[in-house]
């Protein structure tokens, strides 16, 4: 049996798991009447409008982050289901699928990453962050704009182009102890204006954050704690 790509071994840990379980399922038309927080921490399939649906869609998800289990995985659980949601819609489904799978897997492991970042004893001893991107021919130019920027932790870019910054995102951020980053060059003086996408331009929320379901329709809340209660 084919060993699993590394990248999703190492997604199995705390932090990425507890970041995507706060994210609350709901169709697209009540994720639309959100605003602000609210909107940030639900999670939608666009042009799927039953609940029920969206609900299979984000527990296979989670069992993904969780189990590190792979995209193929994911297909099987979903695309039957959603194929027959989009009904012709989507030029290109299996693409799609991958895209939904990899945005939703990076941004919980990128999420994770923050939480282990900004613990204090971490940020003492490495209060440098350096933007890595993935260089070949996909890279986006934003992407490819910020590849080894060298920043503080605490810097305002870090609020607007923390990864992922658009679908199919593939870069990370290295945490860095001064002395490397010194090495490296320092902090990076003149920083791309490049903006992440519409969607992507807001920071992870912390792992054991609890959205307040006063501000979810009901069928949501009940598809969303039915949802819970289907985690390992």
């Amino acid at each position: 049996m084919a060993e699993r790509p590394p990248s999703f071994r190492r997604l199995t840990f705390e932090q990425a798991i507890a970041w995507f379980r706060a994210r609350v399922p709901m169709t697209p038309g009540a994720w639309r009447r959100l605003r602000g927080d609210a909107r940030r921490q639900a999670w939608t399939v666009s042009n799927v409008a039953r609940l029920d649906v969206v609900t299979q869609v984000w527990r296979a998800m989670e069992r993904a982050i969780a189990e590190g289990r792979p995209l193929e995985d994911f297909q099987r659980d979903v695309a039957e289901t959603l194929l027959e949601q989009w009904k012709g819609t989507t030029i290109s489904p299996g693409a799609r699928l991958e895209t939904i799978f990899r945005t939703n897997v990076q941004s919980a492991y990128q999420a994770g990453r923050w939480q282990q970042m900004t613990d204090p004893d971490v940020l003492r001893a490495r209060p440098f962050w350096m933007y890595d991107a993935v260089l070949d021919s996909r890279t986006t130019d934003l992407c490819r704009s910020l590849h080894g920027t060298i920043l503080p932790a605490e810097h305002e870019f870090w609020k607007t182009r923390y990864p992922p910054n658009h679908f199919g995102c593939r870069a990370g951020v290295r945490s860095l102890p001064r002395r490397q980053a010194e090495r490296l060059g320092g902090a990076t003086k003149d920083v791309p204006a490049l903006p992440a996408a519409e969607g992507f331009r807001s920071v992870p929320e912390p792992g054991d954050w609890r959205p307040d379901l006063s501000k979810y329709p009901a069928a949501v809340v009940a598809a969303y704690q039915k949802a819970l209660g289907g985690g390992p």
